[in-house]
């Protein structure tokens, strides 16, 4: 990955045979880099490069451009940009140059002392672009647009380089100011260089502090709300993303939050013990254990009805209630819903050798096979002569979920709900009022919390959300 400087042009950029400031500065800088473009290479009367600028072998008449021009330029040198230049602790292979060129332009305007810099870097080997900001330089509103507009075209240069290097002495306040704060979230080391001779440079230390600041607030909100890729994202953009454990811990949290349990499991044993004990379920689950992904699914639910993502919470709803089907029949028919060959070989077994069934109802659930009603059919069959309490919990969640209700949408219940929904067939909205009163009396926690009571009466395992431990172990790394 490339190193690049960001460096803002600013007129004590350029010491004119020992002056700075010279005025006017545009139509001076004009001149002098005509002059060099014309005669660079040149043996007779052109210029030649020097350590930190260039000394001419014809000094240069200002008559035309300055009245009462004093005696001939004869050296350009660049003091600032080289003790920033050799301060750093990568050379950059980029350089982008701000210079001011504006609509109506004005003494002071950079263009031209940007172009010769320019000149002499690309003479160095060295990638260069000069960015002309027509605007008003000293505008601070301008400059935070201005600045705005260009880290969010260039976020991926911004994002990936190596390094990205800016100089805070240089070019206007407004101009400088207004960088910072438009790459906030990017990793940017930001360097002072001090006037006073001999000059000294500095890292801003304090400065990398407030925007880490910043990121860690993006960052936690982001975990907060369970986004795991866009807490991921703004750290890979951020002095965090030297942080090996945060980041891999981000990798394992994204995965296995988007059911990549592979990946998950891949990135988990990166972990440190901490993080290894949150995942161990990850690879319990790869290892299809049923009882530990209903604990997952579980998770799912419980934070998308934190969030309000209702969608999400019914659809996952009914993918848990197909594994606690599953898991119910397997436990009280020894039916295992494995299909081999397009059937359901365990099923059909069952229901013909059962004697219990009358014939119609045998046909019946051999035609339509394991669905969810022929499953629940089945289960209240075995209740008849089986009183157990975890077998009669599922029954009656179950029936609850076919049971219709009044609601503002008209008449419903949840697997209505789910059909109509866009994780279905339908458009239907999800509100938590609307699940509120297909779940009377307490609504969609008391939903969760007897589907909760359902899996660890099923699984004799205690519920935990992992992703709640994940949260804390996150903002734990953050705040270090």
């Amino acid at each position: 990955m490339p190193v690049t400087l960001f460096y803002s042009i600013g007129n004590s950029d350029v010491e004119i045979d020992g002056r700075t400031r010279v005025t006017p500065f545009r139509e001076i800088t004009r001149r002098l880099y005509e002059i060099i473009r014309a005669g660079a290479g040149c043996p007779r009367n052109g210029t030649v490069y020097c350590r930190n600028g260039f000394l001419f072998k014809q000094p240069v008449d200002l008559a035309e451009v300055v009245e009462n021009s004093a005696q001939p330029v004869q050296k350009v040198y660049f003091p600032v940009f080289f003790a920033l230049w050799n301060f750093l602790p990568a050379k950059p292979e980029n350089i982008i140059f701000f210079a001011t060129d504006q609509n109506e332009p004005h003494d002071t305007d950079t263009v031209f002392a940007a172009q010769m810099l320019a000149y002499f870097m690309i003479y160095q080997k060295v990638q260069v672009i000069v960015e002309m900001i027509r605007d008003n330089p000293s505008d601070y509103d301008d400059m935070a647009a201005w600045f705005e507009r260009y880290a969010s075209q260039n976020s991926k240069i911004l994002a990936n380089n190596l390094e990205n290097y800016y100089s805070l002495s240089t070019g206007t306040p407004a101009m400088s100011s207004s960088f910072a704060l438009s790459t906030l979230e990017y990793p940017v080391d930001f360097y002072y260089v001090s006037r006073q001779q001999p000059l000294k440079i500095r890292r801003v230390d304090r400065f990398e502090w407030f925007k880490k600041q910043n990121s860690a607030q993006v960052i936690g909100n982001f975990i907060q709300k369970y986004q795991y890729a866009s807490a991921l994202n703004v750290v890979e953009k951020s002095s965090f993303r030297a942080d090996y454990k945060l980041t891999e811990l981000l990798r394992a949290a994204t995965c296995r939050f988007q059911f990549d349990f592979e990946s998950a499991l891949e990135h988990g044993r990166n972990l440190d013990s901490e993080g290894k004990n949150i995942f161990r379920a990850v690879g319990q689950i790869l290892n299809n254990r049923k009882d530990v992904y209903l604990g997952e699914i579980l998770s799912h639910i419980e934070i998308a009805l934190e969030i309000g993502d209702f969608h999400r919470a019914v659809a996952i709803i009914f993918n848990c209630l197909e594994n606690i089907r599953s898991i119910v029949l397997q436990k009280f028919t020894g039916i295992e819903l494995v299909k081999k060959k397009n059937r359901f070989l365990q099923w059909e077994n069952y229901i013909k050798n059962n004697t219990s069934f009358s014939q119609n109802d045998k046909n019946d659930l051999l035609k339509h096979g394991p669905v969810r009603v022929g499953i629940l059919r089945v289960l209240k069959h075995v209740a008849q002569t089986n009183d157990d309490k975890v077998l009669n919990c599922v029954i009656n969640f179950l029936d609850k979920c076919e049971k219709t209700h009044h609601t503002d949408f008209g008449p419903l219940n949840l697997v209505d709900l789910r059909n109509k929904g866009p994780f279905a067939h339908g458009r239907h909205g999800v509100t938590k009022q609307l699940l509120d009163q297909l779940w009377p009396p307490y609504g969609a926690r008391q939903m969760f919390d007897e589907l909760k009571d359902i899996c660890d009466l099923l699984t004799n395992i205690t519920y935990c959300n992992y992703f709640k431990k994940l949260n804390e172990l996150l903002m734990q790394k953050l705040k270090h």
